[in-house]
Order: structure tokens, then C-alpha cells, then sequence
């Protein structure tokens, strides 16, 4: 295990990425796990309306997933009555990113001019170049998680999209309500109650587990990777390295595929521990790691790119000139 800017020894990790057309094999260089602890971020920058914004950065090969290759964290704090971005509306990222919220109830502005109310455990995810904020609507701090480096921007309005004509229905947001859950799945061997959500066109999957105290979940690993969120309690995982780590409210731990851990045991002194957790949706195999020596993920997903537009930039001063050399001729 390494917090989300140490080093340690890496392995390779082989992944494979299907598109309609073809296929394309990328070796990566990645850790074990990563652990991304709330009282030791990479950096911290206060915003003028009162809000704070934490980041956590870990050094890895990167591809455009949760879960494949551990992804930048970022933390926004916001006092009661204020908004993100600060002027209040809407901002739009390079990249898709999902939100937890892990305390207080605010609200999520979407692409199409609605809200949506939100509170600890509710997640909000948005494609790549889609509108959207949050505020906080409640009597104390929102705090908020999100799996993105925080490329924003609301000077200009969002890019166009170009997608392929099979996905033009595809689904840019999406909104999960932990709180209002009514759909648990038990497992009574580990007092455990899960909440699925299954991919669906470009919304990830994800899960909400929300576990007794005392449980234990046996030695096991994700093969597609695994991002975890706490939002309440504590979890202790064995496996990380020679000693049991313990991850609190607001910590998280992301796990490489095919990288085998455990147990895990849930320590929330409060009667459960609540995460939320990505993955494909993250499945558990309870079994070692397996045996190969290079662990190949083939998935198939949408990929998500922006381009800077250069010739936008050429187009606005040609017409900046043409409108000052009309004013003169007037």
C-alpha cells in the first residue's frame, strides 16, 4: 500500500480496451493499493466564498477509469449557503467524474436546469463536458468527494460532443440516492446490505454497502479494481501491507485488479459503516490472487476525451477584427 503520493515497488498491470472497430493492449505500471487519507492531502487551496478544496494525487500510469488505475481525488468543503463554482450556476470538466457526498445536504444543478437534493451517501455522476454544481442547502459544512483532477472551466460555454451514431442516446448524468435505497440486498453471512447499481450506457457501476459492526469480510480481490469511500464508520483491512490499516469517515482505498486482501472487519462503534464503492460493478472473487504472472482486464467502455480548439481561439479575433474594422468604417 502507498498513500496517494508515496512510491513503492509496481507491477504490471496489462490492460485491454475494446472498441467497436479494434482492439488496443496498454501495459501499466501501477501499485498494489492506494490509500487516500482525509488528514493528509497532496494540497489544499481555500476558495474566496469560504470553501475549501483538497486534492490527493497519486503517481501512477493513468487510463479513463475509476477503477483500472488509481484516479485523482479531489475534496470540496463548503460552508452553509455557499455554491460551487462560487458565482452559483454551472461548471464543466475534460473528464467524466462521479460525487459522493459524505456530509450535509445540498443540491446538484444538472445539464438540463433541474435540481437534485442531495445528502451523505447519495451519489452524483457526469460525462465529460456536461453542466453541472452543487450547493449546500443545509445547517452545516457540505462536504463532497469527486473522482476527478478538478480541469474545470464555466468562461466558455461546454464543448460539443462528437459521438458515434449507436451512442447517441447515451446517459451523460446521473443521480443515485443512497438515503432513499429501498432496494438492499442481504447477505446474511456477513450482516452485509448491499445497494447495486449496475452500468448503464455510460454511468459506472457502483455499489452501496452499508455493514454491521463486528463484521468480517474474508480475503478476497475485485477483478476489475476497486475504488472505496467511506462515509461512516471504520473499516480495518489486513493485506495492504505488514500492518492492518484502518480507514476512517472520509478516508478512501483503491485496490489494483486481480490484487487479493483481507480480511476486512467494520469497526463503526455506531452501529454500521457505510461505503460506497465502484467498480464494474465490483465484483468480490474469495479466493488469492491469481496465479499469472500479468493480469489482463479486458473491458469495453466509452472513452472520454477533450481537445483544446485551436481554430475557435483563430475564429473569435478574426471576427473580433472584422467588428472593430466595421465600428471604424462607421
Amino acid at each position: 500500500m502507498i498513500p496517494a503520493s508515496g512510491l513503492a515497488a509496481t507491477l504490471v498491470l496489462h490492460l485491454v480496451l475494446l472498441s467497436a472497430c479494434c482492439g488496443r493492449s496498454v501495459g501499466l505500471n501501477v501499485p498494489d493499493s492506494v490509500h487516500y487519507l482525509a488528514r493528509s492531502p497532496d494540497g489544499r487551496e481555500s476558495i474566496s466564498n469560504g470553501g475549501l478544496i483538497e486534492r490527493w494525487l497519486p503517481s501512477s500510469d493513468k487510463v479513463p477509469d475509476f477503477t483500472l488505475t488509481p484516479p485523482v481525488m479531489t475534496k470540496f468543503t463548503l460552508p452553509v449557503g455557499v455554491a460551487f463554482p462560487e458565482e452559483g450556476g454551472t461548471y464543466w470538466l475534460d473528464q467524466e467524474a462521479a460525487y459522493v457526498v459524505l456530509s450535509g445536504s445540498g443540491v446538484f444543478n444538472t445539464s438540463d436546469g433541474s435540481e437534485r437534493a442531495a445528502v451523505a451517501g447519495d451519489v452524483y455522476y457526469s460525462a465529460a463536458g456536461l453542466p453541472h454544481g452543487f450547493a449546500n442547502k443545509g445547517s452545516s459544512p457540505l462536504v463532497v468527494v469527486a473522482t476527478t483532477a478538478y480541469n474545470f472551466s464555466w468562461i466558455s460555454g461546454p464543448p460539443s460532443a462528437v459521438l458515434p451514431e449507436k451512442s447517441k442516446a447515451l446517459i451523460g448524468q446521473g443521480f443515485w440516492a443512497t438515503s432513499s435505497a429501498t432496494q438492499w440486498i442481504r447477505d446474511p453471512q456477513t450482516n452485509t446490505d448491499f445497494g447495486i447499481w449496475k452500468p448503464k450506457a455510460m454511468l459506472p457501476g457502483a455499489m452501496a454497502i452499508r455493514v454491521a459492526d463486528s463484521a468480517m469480510v474474508p480475503r478476497h480481490y475485485h477483478p476489475e479494481g476497486v475504488l472505496y469511500i467511506i462515509v461512516s464508520g471504520q473499516l480495518v483491512v489486513a493485506g495492504d501491507s505488514e500492518q492492518n490499516a484502518t480507514l476512517d469517515a472520509g478516508d478512501m482505498r483503491w485496490a489494483r485488479p486481480g490484487f487479493a486482501y483481507g480480511p476486512e472487519w467494520f469497526t463503526g462503534a455506531r452501529g454500521e459503516t457505510l461505503m460506497i464503492v465502484f467498480g464494474a460493478p465490483p465484483r468480490m472473487v474469495f479466493e488469492d490472487s491469481p496465479p499469472q504472472e500479468t493480469f489482463t482486464i479486458r473491458k469495453a467502455t466509452t472513452l472520454q476525451v477533450s481537445y483544446p480548439n485551436t481554430q475557435h481561439a483563430q475564429q473569435q479575433l478574426l471576427q473580433q477584427q472584422q467588428q472593430q474594422q466595421q465600428q471604424e468604417q462607421e
